[in-house]
């Protein structure tokens, strides 16, 4: 994968630090839990015999169940911020590669499904597309792909493909 020369050592940087914050904040969380149970296993008179391994297995599943928590939570924070907000999001950084010839394929797999309402998504899509993206949307293709064993489907298939294509007279579409 190619990163800018410029930011990819400063996003590097800043993704290790939000890891080790996270795994330092998981093994604190998880020291305190630990601490407090054992704690509770004293109080109640337990054999060393008996808490010492629970609590190595309690720590050792702990730690990693907080670690997915943690790294949830935190996720769901920097989600709740936003893109624009988050300035090691790799949106920022990144570099329109792209070649202006390259088509994109949307490819639209039926199996005996309604071929009207599948119709009626591409038809939403390509508008939704256009009015987004006008100065791209040429570079989009939909394929229609039919794997449908009934006549009578694969018949109103057809009509929806010509039907879309007298439509849409830009977009092309095959099926």
């Amino acid at each position: 994968m190619h990163y800018p020369e410029s930011n990819h050592p400063e996003w590097e940087r800043a993704s290790k630090k939000r890891v080790t914050i996270s795994r330092l904040l998981s093994f604190a969380l998880i020291s305190i839990m630990t601490y407090i149970t054992y704690l509770f296993m004293l109080m109640y008179h337990f054999s060393p015999w008996i808490y010492g391994p629970f609590l190595l297995a309690y720590f050792s599943l702990g730690y990693l169940g907080m670690t997915y928590f943690v790294g949830m939570f935190f996720g769901f924070v920097v989600s709740l911020r936003g893109i624009d907000k988050d300035p090691y999001h790799p949106l920022h950084s990144a570099v329109k590669i792209i070649n202006p010839s390259t088509h994109v394929a949307i490819i639209c797999p039926i199996y005996n499904e309604d071929p009207r309402r599948v119709g009626a998504a591409i038809a939403a899509s390509w508008t939704d597309l256009c009015a987004q993206f006008p100065e791209e949307s040429s570079r989009f293709d939909f394929f229609i792909l039919s794997d449908s064993k009934k006549v009578e489907s694969f018949i109103q298939e057809e009509w929806v493909v010509h039907k879309l294509i007298e439509k849409y007279p830009g977009p092309p579409v095959s099926g």
